[in-house]
C-alpha cells in the first residue's frame, strides 16, 4: 500500500455496494489496476468474461 494511505479496518462493508449474482476473483498479482479493469491493455480475459455475463451478455442473469 502506498505509504500514508489510511484503512478503515474496522468498519463493516455489508451493504456498502450493490450485489451482484456473480463475482470472479483474478489474481494477478498487480496493485495498479487501472479504475476500470477492462480498460487495462493485458485484460484480455476480463474483456471477455464482461462480454459474456456483462449486462446484455450471453449468461447475464439479468
Amino acid at each position: 500500500m502506498p505509504p500514508g494511505l489510511e484503512i478503515d479496518h474496522e468498519a463493516s462493508l455489508n451493504n456498502t455496494i450493490a450485489s451482484y449474482a456473480e463475482n470472479i476473483l483474478i489474481s494477478t498479482g498487480r496493485s495498479d489496476w487501472k479504475s476500470r479493469i477492462e480498460d487495462d491493455d493485458d485484460a484480455v480475459l476480463v474483456r471477455e468474461l464482461k462480454k459474456l455475463i456483462g449486462r446484455g451478455g450471453k449468461y447475464a442473469d439479468f
